[in-house]
């Protein structure tokens, strides 16, 4: 089920805060200034649904760092 308030200028508001703040920040990468040598890729970790076109759908739990990941860190 998708979120949506009821009120339209609430739900104005959460779409700003949540969908738009998610879509600013993948034009952040700066797309435009790559070439086929420097491809920018972006990994969006969510289950907000965005109006974006997406290669590639993987599981939480192939991406999950394992305990050695963590402590590595």
């Amino acid at each position: 089920a998708m979120e949506e308030h009821a009120d339209p200028i609430a739900e104005a508001v959460r779409w700003s805060i949540c969908e738009g703040e998610l879509i600013q920040a993948m034009g952040r990468g700066r797309g435009v200034n790559r070439s086929a040598a420097t491809p920018l890729e972006i990994d969006l970790l969510t289950d907000v649904v965005l109006p974006v076109t997406v290669d590639a759908l993987v599981p939480w739990s192939d991406l999950r760092p394992t305990r050695r990941d963590l402590m590595a860190l």
